[in-house]
Parts: C-alpha cells; sequence; structure tokens
C-alpha cells in the first residue's frame, strides 16, 4: 500500500521540502553543499502542501472530473470516479517500482554529510545509484527514462530521451577512472531493496575522498585522470 501512495506519502513531501530549503538558501546556495531533505510525517499536515498540492489535486481528479459525468448517470460518474483512483494507484506504483529500488539496498552505500566539492558531489550520484539493464528503447520508455538514475542524478534537466546516449560516456568515463558503473535488473533492484527493508543490516556510511591533483585532472575537458583515492562502505 505504501508503494501506491508514495508519491503522496514521500516523494511529494520530501520535493516541497527540499524546494523550500533551495529558496531559503538561495543566496548561498552551491552544489556542493546540497543535502537531500530529511521526510518526517509532520510534512503530511503541512498546511501550503494541504492547500496548494493535494487538496488541488483531488478536488481535480477525484470530484470535478466524476461529476463532469454525472449527466451520463450516476454509474459513469462512478466508473471515472474509480478508474480515477485505479490510475492514480497505478502509476505511484509504478513510478515507486523505477524509481526507489535504484536507490535502496544494502548494496547502495550512503554518504555522511554534504559534498565537499564539486568532485566528490559527481562521484555520489554515480556510486550511490544504479541503473536499470536496459534491453532496448522500448523498455527505456516503459520506465520512463527513469532507469538511468546515475545520468538523471548528474543531469536532472537533461531531456530524459538523451539519458540512453550519455549513459555511454558515463559508464566509459567511469571505466577509464575506476569508478563503479553499476546496471541490474528490476528483479534484482526490487529484491535488494525488500532485503534492506526487513534485514536486520544497516548499510554502512562511504566516505568519498578525491585528491587534490585528482580534482584538477578530473576539470579536464576530456574527464579523465580522476583519482578516487578512498571509497569505504
Amino acid at each position: 500500500m505504501a508503494a501506491c501512495t508514495w508519491k503522496w506519502l514521500y516523494y511529494g513531501p520530501a520535493t516541497r521540502s527540499a524546494l523550500r530549503k533551495r529558496r531559503e538558501r538561495a543566496a548561498e546556495a552551491s552544489t556542493e553543499g546540497r543535502e537531500r531533505a530529511a521526510w518526517s510525517p509532520s510534512v503530511l499536515l503541512d498546511r501550503e502542501m494541504l492547500l496548494r498540492s493535494y487538496l488541488p489535486y483531488a478536488l481535480v481528479h477525484f470530484v470535478l472530473l466524476p461529476l463532469a459525468f454525472l449527466p451520463l448517470g450516476r454509474g459513469a460518474a462512478l466508473g471515472v470516479l474509480v478508474n480515477s483512483v485505479a490510475a492514480e494507484l497505478l502509476s505511484n506504483l509504478h513510478s515507486f517500482a523505477v524509481i526507489a529500488p535504484t536507490h535502496t539496498g544494502l548494496d547502495i552505500p550512503i554518504f555522511e554529510g554534504a559534498a565537499r566539492s564539486r568532485e566528490e558531489y559527481y562521484v555520489r550520484q554515480i556510486v550511490g545509484s544504479v541503473n536499470y539493464e536496459s534491453p532496448g528503447s522500448a523498455a527505456d520508455f516503459l520506465h520512463g527514462y527513469m532507469g538511468y538514475q546515475i545520468e538523471h542524478h548528474l543531469w536532472p534537466d537533461l531531456p530524459l530521451r538523451q539519458y540512453p546516449e550519455v549513459a555511454r560516456e558515463v559508464e566509459a568515463l567511469c571505466r577509464e577512472v575506476g569508478l563503479p558503473y553499476r546496471r541490474d535488473s528490476v528483479w534484482r533492484r526490487i529484491t535488494e531493496m525488500v532485503r534492506a527493508v526487513i534485514c536486520d543490516e544497516e548499510v554502512q556510511a562511504a566516505r568519498v575522498a578525491i585528491s587534490d591533483a585528482g580534482a584538477r585532472r578530473a576539470g579536464r575537458k576530456d574527464g579523465g585522470g580522476l583519482e578516487l583515492a578512498a571509497l569505504h562502505g
């Protein structure tokens, strides 16, 4: 049930919280200092979230839309309501299956504190995510092109259809500098996510250290020479 409502319970509130914090520190915001916004149940009672997001959305999809079909009969209005609710649950389940498993698992490290440099920030995006294996463009489309989470974290504003193209370049660069670039099947990632939820083991915090020389070389146009001095998981 949590997976079928995760956009309401987690993704929406976390996104709004991150947006609010970003606005609050807009004058001094930088990629290096960005941290993921923490989620807590209190965000569900946030007045702004309720009035500007949840209530308008629910009003349009679950009240006004069914009422528009009422002239065709109560059965038509009820059918629209049932279909709207089912579509909402299924879209939540689909997005959860596409996004959550690529970020969750005992085999995916978490990081302590904010990144100390731009180079470390980008290393974290690569090491802290897993892509789905892609048998072709049809699977990419069904995943909403969100099976390329590594590339999505590196370039969140990039058009989705460009992710498969840049993925080859990112993978080649990771191979060149010795960074892990992972692709797993959907079922493997779902298994790892479930294991992380029900297992007593804890994901150990990871620390990334990049030497000054490596950081300087990482700034070259060819991207070569990045040194990953330490990665502890």
